[in-house]
């Protein structure tokens, strides 16, 4: 007959703790919490539009910098002989003055004043419309010493703004000038109504 264990000896046994079940437990809520987790659309993906050509390259970046582009403009009645309102005295004609890109001018001299000496006298409006072609001159010199210089004149553009805007641009230390005229064919297709498909931009 089994003899039953006395109080005494049940104290005496050790008690074991099974760790086993208990990471397995552990590892299977981990497994799922990681399998459920859902991250935000912030926090999982940014969309960022990174530059495709550039990059880890040791070739050289090309920084292109801005041309001083002056456009001396003149309106229909001085450049078509054929319109009822044409003006024939150049000294008459009136110059816009514009920048490449710009609707805004600078400023517009209304006639040439021929002084006794031979000198020309500038009615400009506003007064301070060649200190602005200059100051504009001047800051795209001071951006890049390289960039280059642009006269762009309607036709029948009287020469002595010409003459003037490139003697601003030699003082504005310009090396590579270069000179354009826009001949009367485009000139009028310049003046044709927006949306015509025979007007030039």
């Amino acid at each position: 007959m089994a003899r039953r264990k006395s109080t005494q000896d049940r104290i005496k046994e050790e008690v074991k703790l099974e760790l086993t079940p208990m990471i397995d437990v552990t590892f299977l809520i981990l497994i799922f919490f990681m399998c459920t987790l859902k991250f935000k659309t912030l926090e999982g993906k940014l969309v960022s539009y990174l530059p495709t050509d550039k990059g880890l390259s040791n070739a050289p970046a090309v920084v292109e910098f801005e041309d001083a582009e002056i456009i001396l403009k003149i309106e229909k009645k001085y450049w078509d002989s054929k319109s009822p309102d044409y003006i024939e005295d150049p000294m008459a004609r009136e110059v816009v003055f514009l920048k490449n890109g710009s609707n805004t001018p600078f400023g517009r001299s209304k006639r040439l004043l021929k002084n006794k000496d031979g000198t020309v006298t500038f009615d400009l409006d506003p007064k301070e419309t060649f200190d602005d072609v200059m100051e504009y001159l001047l800051e795209v010199r001071k951006a890049n010493v390289e960039s280059k210089a642009k006269i762009n004149a309607y036709a029948r553009t009287p020469h002595v703004y010409v003459v003037h805007v490139l003697n601003m641009m030699i003082e504005a230390e310009f090396t590579d000038i270069s000179y354009s005229g826009i001949p009367t064919y485009l000139v009028q297709r310049l003046g044709l109504p927006a949306g015509h498909p025979d007007r030039i931009r």
